[in-house]
């Protein structure tokens, strides 16, 4: 039998290599995360204490000594000048992101929701009946007005495009276009019934998300909403960085490239039947999730917004083997 010559072209890809979720948080950091926030170059972390990172999340410690944050942080929030974290025992500001801290005397209970914008600052309290409004960074506050058809609980607060938005658990969303003065309820499709938790909000490529019984879309700022059907089920916070759009919940994380239209799992790497993600957050590298009863995963964003675009393949070299 003849020996054959073949010719064998060698292919050097130069396309993403899919990475996996690892747990970075240290073993005291397990459980308890409910928030993240991406602040000038450091990534905040609320749970039994505030923890940060300053490598984008790859590694994490307390910002201060445990315990100053009396009854763990609940909440989340910054504008340009100022970064609020409420707390299980009042709220707290600091002016050079994080590095000191001051109270602000007024509350003494917890604070379970944040939103600033400039001067004006909004929060939740546990009663969750009601909000706070400051005019003045946090240093005074007043109670706000009512909501008008407020019939169930407060549940998360958010700014974006000059407003300020209000989920809520079960009664749909309200909006306000003058830093919290006057409110507008927005019913929306699936928006209002019992069970219907509007669990965060995400500015996005001019639209605005909101994540209830699954995921939402606004055109207009807020004024109306549009549910994106197959969007993943009862998400529980929402993340969007590089033209991506990230969602977590019981389901683990899913992202989506088409603004919501279609969702594919990320979920490789997290422990088998442990992807309970119950905050999410991307930074300039990574993506960064708090995984229940798990600690702080991270997942580089580089091969996460990969996935689904086309990948460049040349032929750099080639080889003629013996057969």
């Amino acid at each position: 039998m003849k020996n054959i010559l073949f010719l064998v072209l060698v292919f050097l890809f130069t396309g993403n290599v899919f990475c996996q979720w690892h747990r970075v948080s240290t073993d005291s950091i397990t459980s308890g995360i409910r928030t993240f926030l991406f602040n000038q170059g450091k990534v905040f972390a609320g749970g039994a204490n505030l923890y940060v990172s300053t490598d984008d999340g790859q590694t994490w410690q307390d910002e201060i000594p445990p315990g100053y944050f009396t009854g763990g942080v609940h909440s989340l929030a910054a504008d340009s000048s100022h970064l609020y974290v409420g707390t299980g025992h009042g709220l707290h500001f600091s002016t050079d992101n994080g590095t000191n801290w001051f109270r602000s005397g007024i509350f003494t209970e917890s604070i379970w929701a944040l939103a600033a914008m400039g001067p004006y600052v909004i929060a939740r309290t546990f009663t969750a009946d009601n909000f706070y409004r400051s005019t003045d960074y946090g240093i005074h506050w007043s109670l706000g007005p009512a909501l008008p058809n407020l019939e169930r609980p407060l549940e998360s607060m958010y700014s974006a495009y000059g407003k300020f938005f209000i989920g809520t658990n079960g009664s749909g969303s309200y909006v306000s276009s003058d830093s919290g003065c006057t409110w507008k309820k927005v019913s929306g499709d699936g928006l209002i019934g019992e069970g219907i938790t509007l669990s965060g909000y995400q500015a996005f490529e001019g639209k605005l998300f909101l994540a209830a019984n699954n995921v939402f879309c606004s055109t207009d700022s807020g004024s109306s909403w549009q549910s994106l059907q197959g969007s993943p089920w009862a998400p529980s916070a929402l993340a969007a960085k590089d033209g991506f759009l990230f969602t977590a919940g019981s389901f683990g994380v899913s992202a989506s490239s088409d603004c919501g239209k279609t969702w594919r799992t990320i979920n490789e790497g997290f422990l088998d039947g442990h992807w309970w993600c119950n905050a999410i957050v991307a930074t300039n590298k990574y993506l960064v999730a708090a995984v229940e009863s798990e600690g702080i995963w991270i997942r580089p964003l580089s091969e996460v917004t990969g996935i689904g675009k086309t990948h460049d393949v040349t032929n750099r070299r080639f080889y003629l083997f013996q057969n």
